[in-house]
């Protein structure tokens, strides 16, 4: 999909996060760095696919920067919580955050205050991984297409119910916009983990749900009906985009996730730099690609802060209209 141009009014907040990034400083700072361990936070619980990622990334930095990388969770407040410990942390490059989507486009754009600014307290260090979402639904229910779901979820007086991994996340507001789209009620279910959500969808306690393709290794028990995609997944045999299965309308969003490390705002622009680069060398080796291959995403080309800014900004831009006819933007 080809990006978007950038309307006036967009390229100006366009601006305002580039001019945010802190300017380059003297080449003894980034010499010096890093001389102890480094700290980064992971707002989410252990064991989700946040916390494998980092995990696994973090074990690769520590040979590559000659510093032992710490990780820690700091769950609570669908991400914000730790979010904020790293906007308010010393902009020393010694505590950084493992975040994405949810923190820096749905939480500023569905709350008022969420603890920080997503702009102004934080610098974007590398972007890591994208992680696609398809779209399951119990085997032997008749639903065994993306248009049986349709039938199904538009036929049901009291509405469907569907599963999502938390208030507010990419999961729970795609499910929303799916069936907002298919014309159709339906209520969400909110879990606190993806085996959870997959346990009542293989046992038909669950209409439909959103999950990302490690799923997938489940297929002898669910079905998977359309992938949220603009295009088919390679290597997905037989599902289709969600596009061409019978919501065009969803070519309006990219649902894809997306995450990677940020820096408190004010991190000297060579230590984030350095950071970039050993991020990206790391994510250069084929056993990373492969890790981020079963656990159902793909490792992202080396971008540049600047470029993750703007990515950014115009992820925010492209989300306002759909949450707000969702509802759950603030007026």
């Amino acid at each position: 999909m080809k990006p978007k141009r950038l309307g006036f009014a967009t390229f100006l907040m366009t601006v305002g996060i580039v001019a945010c990034l802190p300017a380059s400083q003297p080449a003894h700072a980034q010499d010096s760095y890093p001389s102890r361990p480094i700290r980064v936070i992971v707002p989410y619980a252990p064991g989700g696919y946040n916390d494998i990622v980092t995990r696994l990334i973090a074990d690769r930095l520590s040979p590559v920067l000659a510093t032992p990388f710490i990780v820690e969770n700091r769950p609570g407040g669908g991400g914000k919580v730790g979010a904020a410990a790293v906007a308010t942390a010393p902009p020393d490059g010694y505590t950084l955050l493992f975040g994405g989507n949810t923190n820096f486009v749905l939480n500023p754009l569905m709350e008022r205050n969420i603890g920080y600014d997503p702009v102004k307290g934080f610098v974007p260090i590398a972007l890591v991984g994208h992680f696609p979402m398809i779209v399951i639904t119990p085997k032997g229910r008749a639903v065994d297409t993306f248009p049986d779901l349709l039938t199904k979820i538009r036929s049901l007086p009291a509405g469907a119910v569907y599963g999502t991994a938390g208030v507010g996340t990419p999961t729970h507001l795609a499910g929303a916009w799916l069936a907002r789209l298919a014309g159709a009620k339906a209520a969400p279910a909110h879990y606190r983990g993806g085996a959870a959500i997959l346990a009542d969808v293989i046992n038909g306690h669950l209409d439909y749900s959103l999950a990302t393709l490690a799923v997938a290794t489940n297929r002898d028990r669910i079905n998977i009906v359309a992938s949220v995609t603009h295009e088919p997944i390679p290597g997905l045999t037989g599902v289709p985009a969600i596009v061409d299965a019978g919501l065009p309308q969803f070519r309006k969003i990219d649902w894809i996730t997306w995450n990677g490390f940020f820096a408190p705002g004010n991190t000297p622009r060579p230590i984030v730099e350095k950071l970039n680069g050993a991020i990206y060398q790391v994510l250069k080796d084929e056993s990373i690609k492969m890790r981020f291959a079963e656990l159902g995403g793909w490792t992202l080309e080396t971008r540049s802060p600047d470029e993750i800014a703007i990515f950014i900004r115009r992820a925010i831009e492209t989300m306002r209209e759909p949450l707000r006819e969702l509802g759950v933007i603030p007026e």
